[in-house]
């Protein structure tokens, strides 16, 4: 507008376009890198947790888990739908809960619910969790383990 009101010739629409395309990448690439960096450094915060109970607030729910941001730190994690014990699960599309088949015991969006820290993953930057008292344990891989190596770094044999 500004070019248009000293005087200025009218733009190339074609070259006008380019220059949006390019930046609205740039944008995208930008958002893109931002929740990378803070998915990773959730996951090295939490790594240090891991076993620690906190409040949080079911986010996101979907066929295969249950996402959880915790009260405390606004960290997110999920809790797999396989994890849930005492019963069988099933996800209800249109009414976004996951719903215990013989208990009724439902799980819906904004429920407050106590989790543990199950597991971190470093590589994939997820943190796995399951609700509190579950008694289930930690996967068996490499990846998961939390190890203390030469010179105090944590990560994977």
């Amino acid at each position: 507008m500004a070019h248009y009101l000293a005087g200025g010739s009218p733009l190339n629409k074609g070259t006008l376009e380019t220059s949006c395309k390019h930046s609205s990448l740039q944008e995208r690439r930008a958002a893109d890198a931002e929740r990378a960096s803070i998915r990773y450094k959730q996951s090295e915060f939490l790594l240090q947790r891991i076993g620690q109970s906190f409040d949080g607030l079911i986010t996101g729910i979907t066929s295969w888990g249950i996402y959880v941001e915790l009260k405390e730190n606004k960290c997110e994690g999920m809790i797999s739908i396989r994890d849930l014990r005492g019963d069988t699960f099933k996800f209800l599309e249109g009414k976004f809960q996951v719903v215990g088949m013989r208990t009724g015991k439902t799980y819906r969006l904004g429920d407050e619910l106590r989790v543990t820290i199950r597991a971190v993953d470093m590589e994939k930057r997820v943190v796995d969790l399951v609700p509190e008292g579950s008694g289930a344990q930690a996967p068996q891989t490499e990846r998961y383990r939390k190890e203390t190596r030469a010179g105090g770094k944590r990560g994977r044999r």
